[in-house]
């Protein structure tokens, strides 16, 4: 059959197999069947492997997830789409670890050297290797799209890539990023992660008009300069939740928090120092405990409340290795609600994929709900004011199993009986 097919047709083909639905970037993994599918393709016949040889677009994938391992056995793979890639645009993901055994530079040369080629790009180097991909930083980046770069860059620049939009850096040292605003017109997400060093003011002032999505994941406790307007962001993570207090944003939809113990007790934000009225959706990674519904009660407009843990950002931030949902915070959104309706259009709780799998505030959610419930009916008539209705909580999910059975049975009692709303343990 192979012989037959046209060959416009077998290129539609080969395009189909080789470039599967995109992972998003620049958090995208190591994507093993991408890195497969040319070498599958070109096995097939003498035809195909005629085409596919000959066709660049289907090698443009280096992909080299797992460089802990003697890394010439990644050299023949790596000579290869050197060979057939011609002079396409080129993703790459490609992973060193501190544990890694002795730098190899020829892998790293030939990554480098095609930094003009770049265009999705995912690269991860021990801070003890800093001048790695040197010779990349003196070249331009005219096709890059988006970056996720872990490694100490020294004083290097990162040089103007006009079409990059998603940028995501973690170093000790964030100097590199002081020209970015005059290289990079075209960002709209931005993350930055240091254990060492404050954000810049710079990107920040001069991207806030643009940025939709961003993430300031830092351990220094001083936001840089005074407050800023984000008029379009509608995604933001923070280490520091104090953050909140210099961020102004008001299309802010979702929005995403790493706490600590400490953050989880003793966090005070002023509400009317918050300016994110329109937030729909709050996200807690980490200890979450009562004096969050008193920060968070300006969010009015909330729908949604996930509580989750984060592999990635554990390794990154060890403090959020103990997470869990201390009592008092369901058990404080109930007992208010005789006075006022914290967060009126809540209607949806998911908690994730607990680190620590404690229930030992399940009896608290179930009263949360019933009692929110009953709140929600308990305006009938009229006269009362529909703003004042809080919505129902439709649904609790969770991503985990192993939740006790008298609680799984509670809500699956409590909550509305349609499909869509139903309890749905995962």
């Amino acid at each position: 059959m192979g012989s037959t097919v046209p060959e416009d047709i077998l290129l539609l083909f080969f395009d189909f197999v080789a470039y599967p639905a995109p992972l998003p970037w620049p958090d995208a993994m190591y994507d093993c069947e991408r890195a497969k599918a040319p070498f599958t393709l070109a096995s097939v016949c003498q035809r195909w492997r005629t085409i596919a040889i000959s066709t660049a677009g289907l090698w443009n994938y280096f992909g080299f997830p797992d460089l802990n391992r003697a890394q010439e056995t990644h050299l023949p793979r790596l000579r290869i789409l050197l060979a057939r890639s011609g002079e396409t645009e080129v993703d790459v993901v490609a992973r060193w670890h501190p544990i890694s055994i002795p730098f190899t530079t020829e892998l790293a040369d030939a990554i480098g050297n095609m930094a003009s080629r770049w265009r999705h790009v995912h690269i991860n180097v021990p801070l003890m290797y800093p001048t790695a991909f040197s010779q990349a930083f003196r070249q331009q980046w005219p096709c890059l799209q988006s970056l996720s770069l872990s490694h100490s860059t020294g004083n290097m620049k990162l040089p103007p890539a006009p079409r990059l939009t998603d940028l995501s850096f973690f170093a000790p040292n964030l100097e590199c990023l002081d020209a970015l605003p005059f290289s990079t017109p075209n960002l709209t997400r931005l993350s930055i992660f240091s254990d060492h060093s404050s954000i810049p003011n710079q990107p920040l002032l001069a991207f806030a008009r643009q940025l939709t999505e961003l993430s300031l994941l830092n351990s220094d406790s001083a936001f840089p300069g005074q407050p800023i307007l984000f008029p379009r962001l509608h995604s933001l993570t923070l280490a520091r939740p104090s953050y909140l207090e210099h961020i102004q944003a008001p299309s802010l939809h979702t929005l995403t928090l790493y706490t600590n113990a400490v953050q989880a007790r003793y966090l005070q934000i002023d509400p009317s120092s918050v300016h994110c009225t329109s937030l729909r959706h709050l996200r807690i990674y980490g200890p979450v405990a009562k004096n969050l519904t008193f920060s968070f009660r300006c969010f009015t407009n909330i729908v949604q409340l996930t509580f989750d843990s984060n592999a990635h950002i554990r390794r990154t931030w060890p403090n959020l290795n103990t997470f869990r949902i201390y009592p008092e915070f369901f058990e404080a959104l109930w007992t208010s609600l005789s006075d006022s309706q914290p967060w009126p259009r809540l209607k949806r709780i998911h908690l994730g994929h607990l680190y620590n799998r404690s229930m030992d505030f399940a009896q608290e959610l179930i009263n949360f709900v019933v009692f929110r419930n009953v709140a929600h009916e308990s305006y009938y008539t009229p006269e009362d004011a529909e703003a004042l209705r809080p919505d129902r909580i439709e649904a609790v999910t969770m991503g985990f199993d192993g939740a006790p059975e008298w609680f799984v049975s509670e809500l699956q009692n409590i909550l509305p009986s349609s499909s869509f709303a139903q309890f749905h343990p995962r």
